[in-house]
């Protein structure tokens, strides 16, 4: 009563005194009504935190009692993963706001099970962690930050005896290998839980996203990553502008070892470097249908990695922000988590493998043709195709 009695008073001096007094009253009515619902919102959000309940001690009571198989169930890494990761991790060097430091374990922990889990909200991982819902946002952001800091040391294009090694791997990948097979390229859409006001973001099945161009080796490790464009941007567009691509066009062959390529699909430019399938229009001859069998079933491994890397962290199946870098960021550490899981179950012995030379093969010949030539690839992919 007090309230509403204090609200009456301070509308009552807003009011123009040759107002006639049906004015007077629906004016009175509408600002009462504003201060009173605002202040009772305001009381009912505060009463709500209050109150809400929260695990003090999820960590210990839980977490440390999990076996190594429920442990990777809930934050899809091995504790030997998570104990490497939280090495890798630089130390937390200040509190925000005076509260008391969050130790990294505690700080990548949350940020996994965030990863993990498509639908849980800032607010249930606060309850969880027996924090504020603002503290876990901050402490997701700033971990996913620090992890993709580690891209350096985690996503890394092959040379020397790994470039070797991941052209065996591809040699032995299918009974029928395609011939100088390196890598593989796509790219896939990772949804925004948001409307942008740049409808750029909007792709062609009417939500918004931003696209990863991922390119990975035999054993479906990504050893580049160029994620931000915007969701209706084609791949070719994606391909073009990318870093990689660049670097392509001005001497591939530092890039890639001679007779070999970077396979992609049909959305991509056929060229020197990279190959593509022939474009079904109904009148393909048995060898060129053969050579798309034989491209496919190689990379098919992309299209395997994208599908591990999105079932393993949920999260990227829709994040919810909608600022652009922040999901750029949260993509790139989830590559990285992916990358070293990928590699605690491999054996890292290198056997048979050539030395650094044959990237140093005498390629004078083509020293004089830095940008691709579409009659030169369309004879290279006949060639191949022909050979098959």
């Amino acid at each position: 009563m007090e309230l509403v009695a204090s609200s009456i008073a301070n509308a009552s001096k807003l009011l123009v005194l040759d107002h006639d007094e049906v004015t007077q009253k629906s004016n009175l009515d509408d600002i009462c009504f504003y201060n009173w619902f605002q202040q009772t919102k305001r009381n009912r959000a505060v009463s709500n935190f209050e109150s809400r309940s929260k695990i003090k001690s999820y960590i210990g009571s839980v977490v440390l009692k999990n076996t190594p198989s429920e442990f990777i169930y809930h934050f899809r890494v091995s504790h030997e993963i998570f104990e490497i990761l939280l090495m890798s991790l630089p130390p937390r060097s200040k509190s925000m706001r005076g509260r008391p430091l969050l130790d990294n374990s505690f700080c990548l922990i949350l940020t996994l099970w965030m990863l993990a889990n498509e639908k849980e909200t800032y607010r249930q991982t606060g309850e969880r962690f027996g924090i504020s819902e603002s503290t876990a946002f901050r402490v997701f952001k700033s971990t996913i930050s620090s992890i993709s800091n580690l891209e350096e040391k985690y996503i890394v294009w092959p040379t020397g005896l790994a470039a070797q090694r991941n052209i065996n791997g591809f040699h032995n990948l299918r009974k029928v290998p395609f011939p100088g097979a390196f890598c593989v390229v796509d790219c896939s859409h990772i949804r925004i839980n948001g409307s942008l006001s740049d409808n750029s973001y909007l792709n062609r099945n009417h939500y918004h996203s931003v696209i990863i161009q991922g390119i990975c080796d035999f054993e479906g490790k990504f050893i580049n990553v160029f994620v931000g464009y915007p969701g209706s941007s084609h791949d070719a567009a994606v391909w073009v502008n990318s870093p990689v691509h660049k670097q392509l066009m001005q001497n591939h062959y530092e890039v890639i070892p001679p007779n070999c390529f970077i396979l992609g699909d049909s959305a991509y430019p056929l060229s020197e470097f990279l190959m593509k399938p022939y474009r079904d229009n109904g009148h393909l001859e048995l060898h060129q249908k053969k050579f798309n069998t034989i491209l496919s079933s190689s990379r098919v491994v992309i299209e395997q990695a994208f599908g591990s890397l999105k079932g393993r962290f949920r999260r990227l199946n829709g994040i919810e922000t909608l600022c652009v870098e922040a999901v750029s960021k949260t993509v790139i550490a989830a590559c990285i988590i992916h990358n070293m899981c990928s590699d605690s179950d491999q054996d890292f012995e290198v056997d048979d493998l050539a030395d650094d030379s044959f990237f140093n093969l005498e390629v004078e010949e083509h020293s004089n043709s830095q940008t691709t030539r579409a009659s030169d690839a369309l004879a290279i992919r006949d060639s191949i195709a022909k050979n098959l």
